[in-house]
């Protein structure tokens, strides 16, 4: 009987073993290895991170009263200065989807209201909700909207609208440094692939 491949590909599932070359079966087999190993590490990384993080927050609380650990970054050192590891939390600000209902009323109010509008404000408007390559929209460019002095009812109804659809969302940061003495610079410890 003949046995079949692992079902990572749905046409090669349905290959027999017999039927695929030996060094194609050696190639599916490494790359699966490979494959797992990293999950793995991932998962193992990712654990080492959040307790990492957990034991931080932890150590801040309880030492809050006797140490400056406010703000965004928290750096810890070892007692003789050579190692760091420096937690931080990096803030990213985007839109949700209804950031095109707010599109559609600015629109709305500029049609409406051609006589209130300059094509110069009409244009900045319209260069606000533009993408980039990543389809990603500017928010700086948006938020610069907000900035503009126009004294419509429908204009500033559409400015409260952009506020509505701003999604903050924190993520914690982990980064680990090592020197050699204690005068000297800073050197990541990099658990990076692309750079090891």
């Amino acid at each position: 009987m003949d046995k079949k491949l692992p079902e990572n590909n749905n046409k090669i599932s349905m290959i027999s073993h017999n039927s695929i070359k030996l060094a194609d079966q050696q190639r599916d087999e490494l790359v699966l290895r490979f494959i797992r190993q990293a999950k793995m590490l991932q998962a193992t990384i990712k654990t080492f991170k959040d307790c990492c993080i957990n034991e931080v927050d932890t150590f801040i609380d309880v030492n809050k009263s006797d140490n400056n650990y406010d703000g965004n970054q928290i750096d810890l050192l070892s007692s003789d200065g050579r190692y760091k590891l420096q937690c931080m939390t990096l803030r990213y600000i985007n839109f949700n989807e209804d950031l095109q209902v707010a599109k559609k009323l600015i629109d709305n109010c500029i049609k409406n209201n051609p006589d209130n509008f300059s094509s110069n404000i009409e244009a900045i408007a319209k260069d606000a909700f533009k993408t980039n390559d990543a389809g990603e929209i500017n928010i700086r460019r948006v938020f610069n909207l907000r900035h503009l002095d126009i004294n419509n009812d429908e204009w500033q109804t559409a400015m409260r609208s952009i506020l509505k659809v701003i999604q903050v969302t924190d993520k914690d940061n982990l980064s680990l440094y090592e020197r050699a003495e204690y005068n000297n610079h800073w050197q990541p410890i990099l658990l990076d692939l692309a750079v090891l």
